[in-house]
């Protein structure tokens, strides 16, 4: 069962994907790099990201409200049913979807949900506390944050406010995520955690 251990300690990645998208979410799927790699001014930061295309990704979800950090609870409900239900999440991948501004929206009344990939030969379970969500094919930006989901804030400031704007690429309607690719589950050290960070774009001319 998956081991959870979100800890969002800064409002970057809300503040700035709310701009352009009603949801913020994660997801995640195939990809296919591009080659298409910003030009920066001598000196300037610079953050290892690219350009893909992410097919549709089909997911079941349990509803969570309270504090984005206290996700965990849902993913081991997610985890509970998957089992009683005799879902194999073998190879699927979890990922968290937020769907609340926590700038305009208190802690408590925070909208997220804990999903996990799954086939599209699965049937969500009799269950009602779980559900079935598509997320939509389309272009992105991604890039990787190593470490603990305490860092995750800077990132997302770093990705996309200094990244996109000199990638040749603009932010664009529809929703940002983040793919938990190594995390407590794996027993891995806080520093050798991988989470994929994914922001909808388009090109800017």
């Amino acid at each position: 069962m998956l081991q959870c251990g979100f800890g969002f300690s800064s409002k970057h990645l809300y503040s700035i994907c709310i701009k352009s998208s009603e949801e913020v979410s994660c997801v995640v799927g195939p990809v296919e790099w591009s080659v298409r790699t910003p030009v920066l001014p001598e000196g300037a930061w610079k953050m290892e990201a690219r350009a893909v295309t992410l097919e549709p990704m089909r997911v079941l979800r349990v509803e969570h409200r309270g504090p984005y950090n206290q996700i965990g609870k849902a993913f081991s409900l997610l985890g509970t049913i998957l089992q009683k239900n005799g879902i194999d999440p073998a190879g699927a991948k979890w990922l968290g979807i937020f769907l609340s501004d926590p700038e305009t929206i208190p802690q408590e009344e925070l909208r997220s949900e804990a999903c996990v990939t799954v086939s599209a030969d699965v049937d969500p379970p009799s269950d009602d506390r779980i559900g079935l969500r598509e997320i939509p094919a389309g272009l992105y930006a991604t890039t990787r944050h190593t470490g603990s989901y305490a860092g995750l804030g800077r990132s997302w400031g770093e990705f996309c406010g200094e990244w996109i704007p000199t990638s040749g690429f603009r932010v664009r309607q529809g929703v940002c995520f983040e793919i938990y690719v190594k995390g407590g589950e794996s027993g891995a050290d806080e520093s050798e955690w991988q989470t994929d960070l994914y922001e909808p774009i388009e090109p800017s001319v």
